[in-house]
């Protein structure tokens, strides 16, 4: 049957759009102090935020970062790309927990170029270094720790060599809009950032839910922040540090102006709908991702299987796997590294591979990197992302098994959060991953994304 559909110059009804509108408060810890002293990590910051509609995924964090004076005329290096934190919870005061994400560091670190899109990577704030050793205190800005250079490539510091970059060894591939990896000091001087990280940045949590969220009670939002060898190292060598010239950053990392920025629901007429039908016995539904992170350590060898299991416990349904191969040393210069060309036209990690399903291959044939199609395979899932080309793919090296689709086609008008996506978790699911590598000591690293379902009623609230 036919469509019609109207002109807009024959088209005289009126439309009406209810938009949402937030105002924000400025929250400081619950321990009533904005500042902390890392060294080992560990340190907890908590936050309560109040028993009202808020939209989390609109909130943000804020804070200033400073990492202190290396002496003897040497460089300190700040990684970009990651979140300060280890474990990131939200629950609420009764204790029942909306999220739970471990070595949230890591996953942000391997998944945050894949997964943001490029033109909101285009608007970030550019990390700057507010001290030099003028004093110059004016180059301001709060950065997401996550950007474009905006500088030519041969500027743009990698901190291993990488095969094929047109700008050369430890040079970006891309100028302007590849990502800034490090942020440098002074010789011998201090290092600061002004920080703001939206809550929307933890990925695939239940922070990145673009919904007013009523539970009907205090929630409670709990960081573990990494230890201060995470944040960065230092080298005597400005422009090509490497493992022999640099050194574990071992000094206190210092967070100052620490504050929450909850985005609460400005009309107080639609937090009032939420709990007069909480009131009147219905259920307030939400759609959101849950992270379950997995560490394995495999000794130096040229096979190396990674196995792991889910059930119905993980989540209703699995929406896709991060498979990330980091370097065995996660400290100076090999920070948060795993690049799979370095120097050589081989791949350094993994030479090829295939992933399985309850002992079903999903690829028909052994994936060979060097030939670029694991590229292929996954390209149409970070289309529009900061990852501009396969040298930088190269670069910032993981493979995603997804079970998503894009029903976005179909569905239009549905708001992203509104949409069922994944495989359903009816049994036990065993997920593997076999590589041929090189004879290395790796870390592999797995982040699997279930959907799960949270109901809010006047009996409490049920994760499922």
């Amino acid at each position: 049957m036919a469509q019609r559909e109207i002109a807009d110059e024959f088209d005289l009804e009126d439309l009406q759009y209810e938009y949402p509108r937030y105002e924000y408060t400025k929250l400081k810890p619950i321990s009533g102090t904005d500042f902390i002293n890392i060294t080992s990590g560990g340190d907890e910051s908590k936050f309560e935020i109040a028993a009202r509609a808020v939209n989390l995924s609109k909130s943000y964090l804020s804070f200033d970062l400073n990492m202190v004076q290396p002496g003897g005329g040497n460089f300190n290096f700040l990684k970009l790309g990651s979140l300060p934190f280890r474990q990131v919870q939200l629950f609420t005061r009764s204790g029942v927990l909306l999220c739970d994400l471990l070595q949230a560091d890591t996953m942000s670190a391997a998944i945050w170029p894949y997964i943001t899109q490029f033109d909101e990577f285009k608007n970030n704030d550019q990390a700057h270094n507010t001290i030099s050793a003028a004093g110059d205190t004016g180059r301001f800005s709060a950065s997401p720790l996550l950007s474009p250079s905006r500088t030519i490539a041969s500027n743009n510091l990698r901190l291993v060599q990488n095969t094929g970059s047109r700008s050369g060894a430890f040079k970006s591939d891309v100028a302007y809009d590849e990502m800034s990896y490090v942020v440098t000091g002074e010789a011998n001087g201090f290092l600061n950032i002004s920080v703001r990280i939206p809550l929307s940045m933890f990925s695939h949590t239940i922070f990145a839910m673009n919904k007013d969220l009523y539970v009907n009670e205090i929630l409670e939002m709990k960081m573990i922040w990494k230890e201060n060898q995470k944040f960065g190292f230092t080298s005597n060598n400005r422009t090509t540090p490497n493992f022999g010239n640099t050194t574990i950053y071992n000094d206190i990392v210092a967070i100052t102006k620490l504050s929450l920025f909850p985005a609460y629901q400005a009309d107080r007429e639609k937090e009032l709908q939420m709990k007069q039908a909480i009131d009147a016995g219905q259920d307030l539904n939400y759609l959101f991702d849950w992270v379950w992170s997995a560490k394995l350590n495999i000794p130096a060898s040229t096979t190396q299987t990674i196995t792991q299991r889910y059930n119905i416990s993980n989540g209703q349904r699995l929406k896709r796997i991060y498979t990330v191969p980091m370097n065995n040393i996660e400290n100076k210069n090999t920070l948060y590294q795993h690049a799979n060309f370095n120097g050589t036209s081989t791949p350094v990690i993994v030479r090829n591979f295939h992933t399985e399903l309850n002992n079903r291959r999903l690829q028909t044939y052994d994936v060979d990197p060097a030939q670029g199609e694991d590229y292929m395979i996954m390209r149409p899932m970070f289309k529009n992302s900061p990852i501009l080309t396969q040298n930088i793919f190269s670069y910032n090296y993981l493979f995603i098994d997804s079970w998503e689709h894009n029903i976005k086609k179909e569905f239009k008008n549905a708001p992203d959060g509104n949409l069922i996506q994944g495989m359903p978790v009816l049994e036990e699911q065993q997920y593997m991953y076999t590589a041929t590598t090189a004879s290395l000591a790796i870390n592999w690293y797995t982040f699997a994304v279930f959907q799960r379902r949270l109901k809010v009623n006047k009996l409490g609230l049920v994760v499922a």
